[in-house]
């Protein structure tokens, strides 16, 4: 839907207008910077194709990331072909740029690389402002390590671990304040200089362009509807969890499903929120699941507090114990998830590919994992499939636009 935007904003600053600014757009100019420095050395007339065409090269790079931190090309793909990644490569979106930097940036961590690491860290800041925490999870993953190393094999409880770290706070700040100063200090610098920059360019703001339609809220049901996305598109490893974990709540296991149940629902009513983008735009699929559904039977909503319950205990079973680095990178995990998601008014998928990647390299291998992956692959190209049919072959018109064909698209 933005790609007109993008493109525009693309084609004006290779022209060498550097002065215009479309107030439409509400991230950073990374990807128009970059493609405008690509542009000054191939012979290709700058359209919207060949944009495209450059989109396709960074998906490209994705994978060939994508499976050296996997180390394992059936489960990078089965990553790589998620549909609405795969749907965001075909145009000129921010997608694939913003998960290619910070992509890039992981694995450059996690290689040593500590000075690409902080350059790619400090370009998808500036492609995508959300990817600053991404940058945090990453100096999080450093102090695990250290505190990793204390308690190396030892399982406990959620509860146990968490009595631990009330109990050892001075071990804590002692691994957050080395990784954030040592280990992750280039991350560190980052996220200082990009908060300068927002203060000196953005007046403080982290939403660029049209703050009124994407001024931040506090939109908690966006971590449930999360939950199911990954659950969702990681199908045959949700159902083995559902038939290793699933047993009838009894004594203190009924009290407390029972308590995070009611906890839920009283979530969803207070805080869901329906943006007003989302009730116009008969071309997104969310339009159609939520005028539907949600909007034509409120109480339905409800209804799915057990399965935003047991997806959410899947997405984070580190939190329900083990060793220690299990339950830390599952805990930082779901706190990133949420200062990256739930401010989002907008319930918009693309806004769930990069914590969905991340969730899945930071996720311990599971049995039988090549032929989840391969039937992962298999649904994924049965959905993208699907999805680019109707985008292609199903165009509609709306009263107001009569000259102008819409599509279907995520």
């Amino acid at each position: 839907m933005d790609e007109e935007f993008h493109a525009e904003q693309t084609i004006t600053y290779i022209k060498g207008d550097w002065r215009t600014w479309n107030p439409k757009i509400t991230t950073p100019p990374g990807l128009y910077i970059l493609a405008t420095l690509v542009w000054r050395f191939v012979p290709f007339e700058a359209t919207v194709e060949n944009l495209r065409f450059l989109n396709c090269v960074f998906a490209g790079a994705n994978y060939i990331i994508l499976a050296e931190l996997t180390q394992d090309i059936l489960k990078a793909m089965a990553i790589f072909t998620l549909p609405v990644l795969t749907f965001t490569s075909l145009l000129f979106y921010t997608d694939q740029l913003s998960l290619l930097a910070i992509l890039s940036s992981l694995f450059a961590q996690r290689s040593s690389h500590n000075f690409l690491s902080f350059l790619f860290g400090f370009f998808a800041c500036f492609v995508r402002q959300t990817n600053v925490v991404w940058l945090a999870f990453m100096i999080g993953e450093k102090a695990v390590r250290l505190l990793a190393l204390s308690q190396p094999c030892v399982r406990r409880s959620s509860f146990e671990w968490s009595i631990y770290l009330l109990k050892n706070p001075v071990e804590v700040l002692s691994a957050l304040c080395k990784a954030a100063l040592v280990d992750a200090s280039h991350h560190t610098v980052t996220i200082i200089l990009f908060v300068i920059s927002l203060v000196f360019f953005n007046n403080g703001d982290i939403v660029f362009g049209d703050k009124s339609a994407h001024k931040p809220i506090l939109h908690i049901p966006q971590l449930f509807y999360f939950f199911v996305f990954c659950a969702a598109h990681t199908s045959l490893t949700f159902l083995h969890y559902l038939g290793d974990n699933l047993r009838i709540p009894r004594g203190s296991s009924l009290f407390l499903s029972t308590f995070f149940t009611i906890l839920i629902m009283v979530m969803v009513h207070l805080f869901t929120y329906e943006h007003p983008y989302l009730l116009s735009d008969n071309r997104h699929y969310t339009f159609y699941i939520w005028s539907r559904f949600f909007r034509r039977f409120p109480q339905i909503r409800y209804t799915f507090a057990p399965l935003y319950l047991v997806s959410g205990r899947y997405v984070c079973s580190g939190l329900q114990g083990g060793v220690i680095s299990e339950f830390l990178t599952s805990l930082g995990f779901l706190i990133a998830t949420a200062f990256a998601i739930v401010p989002a008014g907008l319930i918009e998928p693309r806004y769930f590919i990069t914590p969905y990647i991340i969730w899945r390299l930071s996720k311990p291998p599971s049995l039988n994992e090549s032929r989840a992956s391969a039937v992962e692959i298999f649904i994924n190209f049965g959905v993208n499939f699907g999805t680019i049919y109707l985008f292609l072959y199903h165009p509609f018109k709306w009263i107001s636009q009569p000259f102008t064909w819409q599509r279907f698209m995520w």
